[in-house]
Formats: structure tokens, C-alpha cells, sequence
């Protein structure tokens, strides 16, 4: 699953009751800028955020791979888009909007979303206004901050109810109830998931061997967030860890590299780590061929080598170890 941000200032409302997001392929000087191109990126169950008047208003999810079509009828050209040719061939995406009750101011967010946002084809420019652009790649971090924001201006309700609408997105057929509710179940790291990460690490912590089952997470090494519906149910994208472990590596304080060895971050020192039990020499034991896709997954769009921010995991020290 990929995250794209859509600026719709002049066509949400249109695109909105449509039910899509259109864009031509070229435009009248026959070029085709990068914003409209990533339209045709845009697959099945990745998630985009509608970027309209300084917030997000609504978190939308693609129903549809991009297609070639003419210009949707159900839009009313408007020359100041500067791209309505009703002649025109576009990309379309049928997609399905949840818009939020409480819009997300996106300026509060500036200095979080700033950095994890990419240096070129950005949607946002340096002084936190909009960029002029249609649809931008954002970094999976990127994608989590706004999501989680989302969320939490929503309530949990929203978080738990975000699944692809009841299609399994990998086999295309409605999901059963059974299904859907293992979904929401591993989203919280319970159920099937649970019982099936459980098993695999005969119960025991992955890096500890601790085996007092209350305190054991079973935890998602690809985030739910980034995961399709069958990924999101992989026991072999859950490592089952202490709290410790748990907490650092769901925030990117560590990780773990193809051989299980662990990975840390600058911002845990050796006091850090002796005050949270954490060994920098520590390793998954039993680690199979089959995590290691999701691990460099975590490494690449989890772990943040030089994250300084520890609220979470706050204690005090100047002694780093690890660039």
C-alpha cells in the first residue's frame, strides 16, 4: 500500500460525489508533469489524503488500479483547473472518501511533516503552503503522520474501521465475516494473528525468550497501515516481543537485520538501553526466509537511525553508540 496526497481545492467537491480522481495524461503543451503522472501510479488499497483549503479533509482509499478514461462525466469543466479538455484522454481512479468531521490543520503539523517529506515533488513548499500540484508520493512515514492525526482528530473508531471495504485486495472477492473480523483483530494485535505469531515463536519473546504470555506483543514488522489484507495477517510479518522491544521497534528505535542481529538507533545510548533491558548484542532467534521481506520494509520505513525524538522512551543520557 502506497500514500499519495491530492491538493483539490477547485475539485473535491466534484470528485467527491463522483466517486474518482481524474487527471489528464498530457497537457496543452504536451507534457505530462510529474503531479499528474503519479495518478497512473495509484493502485488498488493505497490510501491518499485530499489536501483542501490549508487541511486534510478527507482520507480516501482507491477502489481501483489507475485506468485510461476520457473525462469523467460526472465533472462540469471549469477553465481555471487549467487541464479540463473534455477530449482529452486522463487516468481515472474510482475511489470511496471518508470525509473527517474535524479537517487536520496541516500548518500544526509543519515541523513533524516537514522532514519526512521528499526534497523534490513535494506537495507542500518551504514556508508550509501548497504546492501547485495535483497528486504527490508520500514516504510512508509521511503517510503514517497524517493517518494518525486523522485518527486521532476522529477518534478510534476511524483507525480500526479503515479497511479496504470488505474486498480481499489480493484475490478480489468479498471478504466473509470471519475474515473481516480476523482484520480488525490483527490490527490490534490480537486474534488469529496473535495466536498464529504465538505458535510460531512457541511463546516465547523472539529476542529474550521471555515466556509470560500477558506481557508478550505480538507485533507487525510491515505496519498494518502499509500492509495489504493478507499481510496484514501474515504471521510472518509479527515478531512476538517484551515491552521493551516492543516499544523500540515500534517506534524505529531499533530494528533487525537479515542474520536477526538487532540495529540501533542514536537516539538509544548503553545507558539507554541498560535502563529499558535492552541488549545491543541481542538477536531473533528462529528467524525464517519469510520476514525478512517485512524487516526491510521496517528498516527502510520504520527505523530512523538518528530519531532524537524519544517521548515514549525518555531517559536522559549523552553516551550514543550508533550513528
Amino acid at each position: 500500500m502506497a500514500y499519495w496526497w491530492v491538493s483539490q481545492n477547485k475539485t473535491f467537491d466534484q470528485d467527491r460525489m463522483g466517486g474518482f480522481l481524474w487527471t489528464p495524461q498530457v497537457d496543452r503543451g504536451g507534457a505530462c508533469p510529474q503531479h499528474w503522472l503519479n495518478l497512473s501510479l495509484v493502485r488498488r488499497g493505497d490510501t491518499l489524503f485530499s489536501y483542501v483549503g490549508q487541511g486534510i479533509c478527507a482520507v480516501v482509499h482507491a477502489d481501483t488500479d489507475a485506468k485510461e478514461s476520457m473525462f469523467p462525466k460526472a465533472r462540469t469543466p471549469v477553465d481555471s483547473h487549467g487541464h479540463d479538455d473534455t477530449s482529452s484522454i486522463g487516468w481515472l481512479v474510482d475511489v470511496t472518501y471518508r470525509v473527517l468531521v474535524h479537517k487536520v490543520a496541516v500548518g500544526s503539523l509543519l515541523p513533524e511533516l516537514q522532514p519526512l517529506l521528499p526534497r523534490h515533488h513535494s506537495p507542500l513548499k518551504a514556508n508550509g503552503t501548497g504546492a501547485l500540484g495535483f497528486v504527490y508520493a508520500l514516504p510512508p512515514r509521511a503517510g503514517r503522520l497524517l493517518l494518525e492525526n486523522c485518527t486521532a482528530a476522529e477518534g478510534a473508531e476511524f483507525l480500526t474501521s479503515n479497511l479496504s471495504p470488505e474486498v480481499d485486495v489480493l484475490r478480489g472477492v468479498p471478504l466473509g465475516e470471519t475474515e473481516r473480523q480476523a482484520l480488525i483483530q490483527s490490527r490490534l494485535g490480537q486474534g488469529r494473528f496473535r495466536q498464529d505469531v504465538m505458535s510460531y515463536w512457541r511463546g516465547h519473546c523472539a529476542v529474550t525468550g521471555l515466556d509470560l504470555e500477558p506481557l508478550l506483543r505480538a507485533s507487525h514488522i510491515k505496519p498494518w497501515r502499509d500492509s495489504n489484507d493478507t499481510e496484514r495477517i501474515d504471521p510472518f510479518n509479527g515478531l512476538l516481543l517484551g515491552p521493551s522491544y516492543d516499544a523500540a521497534f515500534d517506534r524505529g528505535l531499533i530494528s533487525f537485520d537479515n542474520s536477526g542481529s538487532i540495529i540501533v538507533g542514536r537516539a538509544l545510548s548503553r545507558v539507554r538501553c541498560g535502563q529499558l533491558g535492552i541488549d545491543p548484542g541481542a538477536r531473533i532467534s528462529r528467524l525464517h526466509g519469510n520476514h525478512l521481506l517485512y524487516l526491510a520494509h521496517h528498516r527502510e520505513s520504520v527505523f530512523n537511525p538518528r530519531e532524537e525524538g524519544v517521548a515514549a522512551l525518555a531517559v536522559e543520557s549523552q553516551d550514543r553508540f550508533a550513528e
